[in-house]
């Protein structure tokens, strides 16, 4: 089976995205979120010409203080 780049006369010289590729990005965001409460993880890849040059990992945690931690914040004057 002749790929997209075959089929068009293209020449691929960059990285291609094939199953062991995927599969090491998914175990990264895995990694990214393991002992994340509450967030988001993400990857992004950028494209040209059908290589991917590029890849951008995100982690976001959220995190909210609890009532006790803000009485005694207020108790004591600080601020955060």
């Amino acid at each position: 089976m002749k790929s997209e780049f075959e089929k068009h006369g293209k020449k691929n010289d960059g990285e291609i995205m094939d199953q062991p590729k995927a599969e090491a990005i998914v175990a990264r965001l895995l990694s990214n979120a393991d002992g994340l409460r509450y967030g988001s993880v993400s990857v992004t890849a950028k494209v040209h010409e059908g290589r991917v040059v590029g890849l951008m990992y995100s982690t976001t945690e959220n995190t909210k203080e609890t009532e006790d931690e803000e009485n005694r914040t207020e108790k004591t004057g600080s601020t955060v």
